[in-house]
Parts: structure tokens; C-alpha cells; sequence
């Protein structure tokens, strides 16, 4: 097993810490500091052209996309931004605010009275593009002379397609999540991750290794698998090949859906589906035999701190290599234009702005709170859908190989993670049923969610 040196790890420790220190507390002081700084590829005349008053509908108040608003408003003095929201309240994640969210969404674009930008990223929403209701973007990207979407990650786009081709919503950035395995264990039954599995791993990959262990006896039969979990573990990772939004169809009721449960039940975690899995990122530090893995939230300011095995007992980061080819991310958001907009340049104008080329400095220090707040921050610390951008932001912050690694990987990423909310909700009793207390088996459970997701894709 690989040991690393004590400064490595405590400088790692250092700059976890100083990303922390971007509390939302802070976010008053962060919007005076940083909002000012509109992207320098805009040229004057184009800010002196741009009129007019926007409407944005969003789920939750959103402190990153208002950031966002107030840069494009200094930009541009003849504009007007207006953001509606649901919930006052980010992060809550406990309420109907996500009901409420698609509900409104539902009523106001049937209705015609509808923000002029909404968010999609909790709507099964091709079911609603494919009735015209929200414009395609690739026609204003090609007839704008002043933008060039090959600076974007075209496989990004293309997963966010309908599967006629048209792209209805525009993802400025994203994210996903991999994984970090316990080095101790492992090293007990002969396993190097990154030589063994130089693709990466997939689910089943990581609950054999677990069982592999356990059976050899490199661990105790107390070991959790995964620390603050429970049994959705993997579901991020695992729907997407059952739940088709494209298509709008489901096929939950397979032999193959049923095996994935009984697997997944089979596994020891603490937390029971009813109750609220912590999936924030905790610096791992595995015991010998306390538990076997968890998530990692690949951002913008964590690149390179990981990849050295600097948290104790853990592995390098190990990408996700997902099932049937299909390779997982997460939109933050995902802005569409809708089509009863009365101000779809303008609109179009806007989320331009959120990607276009930027300018930044050769270095960037993430564990210093200013370069944090001007560099981080208006991408909530998550990936920039343009891939320029990426590369000179990630190469000023954690050098050309690790930029070079993690690119390599955002090229594959071509599946969308469930964004679905209100199915996903809806689903959950349905699971808590089979796994918390076994009062159905995995047949009758995936029966039960097949027949919703049936209805929910149809109404």
C-alpha cells in the first residue's frame, strides 16, 4: 500500500478547508467583490445594444444564478433582470418546494403566462419540449456571429438533446460524482484500484470488491459500505438505465432491475431510505475496518486533491464506468428559453453570457478566500460547460496533467444523472417498502415502480 508524505496531506487538509470557508453567509459581500466582473470577451457596442426586462423562474432562490444576473445588468445598464422563485429557502430539500417547482412550471407554460427562462432541472421536461413549448437553441448559437458553441462541450450538448436533435436547454455547468475506496482493505486482498481497473468501476465492481474482502476477512462484519448512506447509493448512477426520458419509457419490471436490488439490499449501510443520506464530500479517513467507500463530488477547486492518495487510508479517485456505455453527470441547471418568451433574443443574449470565453489569471489559488470568490464561485464550484474555460481555470489551479486527466473524462460524460424529481419522489415509499422493511420483495418492488413510472411518463 502507497504512503504519502505528511505535508502532502496536510497542505490537501488546507485547501478542503479554505474551500469551506465559502459559506453562504458570506454571499453579500461575495456578490460586491465579484459581480462586477463581467466576462472580458464582451465587447462594448454589444453591451451598449442589449434592452430590455427578463423574467427567470427558478425552483429556489439561487444565489449563483443571481450573481449571474447582477454581472449581466452591469454589463448591460438598459437591462432588467427579475428572478421568481418557489422557495426562499436553498438547501432545504424537505418540503413540497420540488412539487410546487414542476407544478407551477406545468400550469404556467400551459397557460402561456410563463418567465421568460426556466429552470428544468427537476422537470421530465422532454415531454414538454416535444409540444413546442420551449425554443431550440443551436439556431440562435449558429445565427449569433459573436459566439462559437464549439467552445463547449459538445458531448454535454448532445446529451442534453431531445432525440429528434434539437437542444432545449442549455446547461452552463455541471458536475458528477466518483468514488474513493478504502486503500487498507483493499491492500489486505491484493487490490490496486488504478491498476486493476484502469477504466474504472462500476457498481458491481465495487460491491464485489466489497464482498471479496469481507469474505477474505479484511474487514469486520460490523464494516459499513458506505458512511451516512443508505440503500439509494447508487441510484444516481444505476436509473438512467431503466428510466428512459427521452423515449418516455421505463423498464423497471426486468430481471436485471430486481438483481440490482437484491444486491443493494444485501449491503450494510445506516441510514434507511425514509431518512436523509448525507452526500456531501467529508475528507475521507478510513479506519481498518470502518467503512469501505464513498462519493466524491468532482468540482472545480477539488481537482488534484485527492488524485495523490493524500486522505488517510484512501485510494486515488476512482472514476464511475457506467453501465451500457452510459457515462453520468449532473447539469447544475438546465436554463430553457420557453417559447412564449417576448424576449427570446434577449434571453438567448443572457445565457450566452453565462458561457462564453472568459479571461483568467495563470494562477489560481483555491485555499485563498478572494480567488475562491472571484474564480469559484460563479460556477458554485462546478465545471464550466465551456471546455476553453475549464482548461485555463483547472490548468491555473491544479496544473496541465490533472486538467489533462479530468478533461479526458468530462469528453465521455454523454447521460444526464435523474433530474425527474417528481418521480423520484414518488418512488421512494415504493423502496422504503422493500428495504427498510421488507414488506414487499424486490419482484413486487420493481412491479410497483414500473406501473408509476408508467403513469408519470404518460400524464
Amino acid at each position: 500500500m502507497k504512503t504519502r508524505e505528511f505535508l502532502c496531506t496536510m497542505l490537501s487538509a488546507l485547501l478542503l478547508l479554505a474551500c469551506a470557508s465559502c459559506a453562504r453567509s458570506e454571499e453579500d459581500a461575495i456578490y460586491d467583490r465579484v459581480a462586477a466582473g463581467a466576462p472580458a470577451s464582451q465587447a462594448e457596442g454589444e453591451r451598449a445594444e442589449l434592452r430590455g426586462e427578463l423574467t427567470l423562474s427558478l425552483p429556489q432562490s439561487d444565489s449563483t444564478l443571481q450573481l449571474w444576473a447582477t454581472r449581466f445588468q452591469r454589463a448591460n445598464p438598459g437591462v432588467k433582470v427579475h428572478i421568481e422563485t418557489v422557495s426562499a429557502s436553498p438547501g432545504s430539500g424537505t418540503g413540497d418546494w420540488v412539487t410546487d417547482y414542476i407544478r407551477k412550471t406545468v400550469v404556467d407554460l400551459g397557460s402561456g403566462s410563463v418567465a421568460d427562462i426556466v429552470d428544468l432541472r427537476l422537470v421530465s421536461f422532454y415531454k414538454y419540449a416535444k409540444s413546442g413549448l420551449f425554443e431550440d437553441l443551436y439556431p440562435y448559437m449558429d445565427a449569433d456571429p459573436g459566439f462559437d458553441r464549439g467552445c463547449l462541450y459538445g458531448n454535454i450538448l448532445e446529451a442534453v438533446e431531445a432525440d429528434t436533435g434539437e437542444l432545449y436547454a442549455l446547461p452552463p455547468f455541471f458536475e458528477y460524482d466518483a468514488f474513493i475506496l478504502n486503500d487498507f482493505i483493499l491492500y489486505k486482498i491484493g487490490v490496486d484500484v488504478d491498476e486493476d481497473y484502469p477504466e474504472g468501476l462500476d457498481y458491481r465492481d465495487i460491491i464485489d470488491l466489497y464482498w471479496r474482502a469481507r469474505e477474505a476477512g479484511a474487514m469486520d462484519e460490523s464494516c459499513l459500505f458506505a458512511k451516512g448512506q443508505n440503500k439509494l447509493f447508487f441510484d444516481d448512477f444505476v436509473l438512467p438505465g431503466y428510466l428512459d426520458d427521452k423515449g418516455l419509457q421505463a423498464r423497471f419490471d426486468t430481471p436485471e432491475y430486481q438483481q440490482y436490488l437484491t444486491m443493494m439490499d444485501a449491503l450494510p449501510f445506516e441510514k434507511k431510505v425514509t431518512g436523509e443520506a448525507s452526500y456531501e464530500f467529508n475528507w475521507p479517513q478510513f479506519g481498518m475496518s470502518d467503512y469501505f467507500c464513498q462519493r466524491y463530488p468532482v468540482k472545480i477547486d477539488c481537482i488534484g486533491t485527492m488524485d495523490f492518495r493524500g486522505g488517510c487510508g484512501a485510494t486515488g479517485v476512482q472514476f464511475y464506468k457506467g453501465e451500457g456505455g452510459k457515462v453520468l453527470f449532473s447539469p447544475r441547471n438546465l436554463l430553457a428559453v420557453t417559447s412564449g418568451s417576448q424576449n427570446k433574443e434577449l434571453a438567448w443574449a443572457f445565457l450566452k453570457f453565462m458561457v462564453q470565453d472568459q479571461d483568467f489569471p495563470e494562477s489560481v489559488n483555491f485555499s485563498d478566500t478572494e480567488e475562491v470568490q472571484a474564480y469559484g464561485v460563479p460556477y458554485d464550484m462546478c465545471l464550466p460547460v465551456n471546455r476553453n474555460n475549464f482548461l485555463r481555470l483547472s490548468t491555473a489551479a491544479a496544473g496541465a496533467a490533472y486538467t489533462e486527466k479530468y478533461d479526458a473524462y468530462n469528453q465521455t460524460l454523454n447521460t444526464i444523472m435523474p433530474g425527474n424529481a417528481g418521480l423520484i419522489r414518488n418512488m421512494k415509499d415504493v423502496l422504503s417498502a422493500f428495504y427498510d422493511s421488507h414488506l414487499i420483495s424486490a419482484e413486487e418492488c420493481a412491479r410497483q415502480l414500473q406501473e408509476r413510472a408508467t403513469i408519470y411518463l404518460k400524464e
